[in-house]
């Protein structure tokens, strides 16, 4: 589980294979188009609502955001998408 810093709180992040199903149906894109497709800003903000969501479902911790937090989130400190990248990228070439 990696957790990532939020306005001095640690948020759970979690980009498992359900993670990666429910963000190719909502870029509407097969696995292989996936990079492709987060291209688009609005895929970027899905990934990331997407992973914490899930990071916080599997640590049994209320979902305390919404997907518009998460874009201010962004817009507030935007190295929050390269610490997302290196989470997904991880998860990826490792499975976990």
């Amino acid at each position: 589980m990696d957790f990532i810093d939020i306005k001095d709180q640690q948020k759970p992040f979690r980009f498992s294979f359900i993670a990666l199903k429910k963000l190719c149906a909502k870029a509407k894109c097969k696995l292989s188009d996936l990079d492709k497709a987060l291209n688009d800003p609005e895929h970027i903000v899905d990934m990331l609502y997407i992973g914490f969501t899930e990071g916080h479902k599997y640590t049994n911790e209320k979902i305390d955001f919404t997907r518009a937090d998460v874009e201010k989130w962004i817009d507030e400190d935007f190295s929050l998408l390269q610490k997302a990248t290196d989470i997904f990228s991880k998860s990826m070439s490792s499975g976990k």
